[in-house]
């Protein structure tokens, strides 16, 4: 059983870590205006931060392998301050992109420090299976991303975004303070316990790269087409966002109810479950027009979805090979991410534009079955060595 310190080093280290991948659309307005920068400048801002952290978030995983996890977890937390900080302070638009090169860097740092503590400081009880630790992890994660742009918009607008920044870097300081007051003996060691080599030999942990690489433009497609959809059907555009918010709550809060009833063993075979009911219930949707079936069909979808992330982190973390998750594994699956963002998840938006929500929903239901393929394959031989 974790101690309550670890536990609330990991809670409020998921908070800062979901914290910065949604802070850009408060403050884009800002920067823009300070600097003096044009639409097309300002709008590649998260274009950068996202080159930036793909070569950094494996580099990251290294550091947290062979320089400890709370010393890589500290380190970010400190970049995360002084970058947010810097932010508010750059003059120009070379200093601002040094600022989100350091950012990046800080930011990986934080969020493979963070997945990486999940397993050890989130099993809150014997037989409680990695998924769940995982899920209740990603979900404060989760809804940390969420609530920030309306926080921050919420308090930029009322205080200046130049004090918000300065308060902002001040809260990552956080779980450096909640590192201070944990005894070092308490963090885990995530060295792994096969060589480098034979980790990245084993076929199990390819057939994941293949899986997590379709699963975030599966989750992006769930930014495109429910909001057309539910005003195609019926619903009131004044009770969109109210219905978003339900939504997503929804989606995050079945990462815990799902990693909750999985049992340990077992994650592939719920994955291969949600994915394969996804597929059924989008196929019902593409052909419904009743307002009230159309949002409870997304609202399952979306439950379908949300639990998958930390049921594959899950299933990693139960491979022999990889026991103990090194965080370069970590690393590797978080820049595969961002990899997948500036491919399928670009080309998922552009496709959207031009199409109807209805013919926007397909693209998800073949991603569904592509990777229900692979799931079965790692199903079947994941307890194979």
């Amino acid at each position: 059983m974790p101690s309550p310190m670890l536990v609330a080093t990991c809670l409020v280290s998921c908070v800062v870590a979901g914290f910065l991948p949604a802070f850009f659309r408060p403050v884009h307005s800002f920067v823009k205006a300070k600097l003096g920068l044009t639409e097309e400048r300002a709008a590649r801002l998260p274009l950068w931060f996202a080159l930036f952290s793909i070569p950094f978030l494996p580099l990251a995983g290294w550091l947290v392998d062979h320089w400890g996890l709370n010393e890589a977890l500290f380190v970010g937390c400190l970049g995360q301050a002084l970058g947010v900080s810097w932010l508010g302070m750059c003059r120009s638009y070379a200093s601002l992109l040094w600022g989100l090169l350091g950012l990046a860097f800080a930011c990986a740092c934080t969020l493979t420090a963070a997945v990486a503590l999940m397993p050890h400081a989130l099993a809150l009880g014997a037989g409680t299976s990695s998924g769940f630790a995982f899920g209740l992890g990603f979900f404060v994660l989760g809804v940390a991303a969420l609530i920030t742009p309306h926080l921050l918009s919420w308090l930029g607008d009322r205080f200046g975004f130049r004090n918000v920044l300065l308060w902002a870097g001040l809260s990552c300081l956080l779980p450096a303070l909640f590192l201070i007051l944990t005894p070092k003996s308490e963090f885990p060691s995530t060295a792994p316990a096969a060589p480098l080599q034979e980790s990245f030999a084993d076929p199990r942990l390819w057939i994941l790269v293949l899986v997590t690489f379709l699963y975030f433009p599966l989750e992006r497609s769930l930014q495109v087409w429910p909001r057309p959809y539910l005003v195609e059907t019926g619903h009131c555009p004044n009770w969109m966002g109210r219905l978003v918010v339900l939504f997503w709550l929804g989606f995050f809060a079945m990462r815990i109810v799902v990693g909750w009833i999985v049992g340990p063993g077992y994650e592939a075979w719920m994955i291969l479950t949600l994915l394969v009911t996804s597929f059924m219930i989008l196929g019902n949707l593409v052909g419904a027009y009743g307002a009230s079936s159309g949002f409870y069909g997304v609202w399952f979808v979306g439950a379908c979805y949300g639990p998958l992330l930390p049921l594959l982190f899950g299933v990693l973390f139960d491979l022999e090979v990889v026991r103990g998750i090194p965080g370069l594994a970590i690393g590797a699956l978080l820049a595969l991410a961002a990899v997948s963002a500036l491919t399928l998840q670009t080309w998922l938006v552009h496709y959207a534009r031009n199409h109807t929500a209805r013919a926007s929903m397909r693209i998800p239901m073949i991603l569904a079955l592509a990777m229900a393929a692979p799931v079965l394959v790692l199903a079947l031989i994941r307890h194979v060595r």
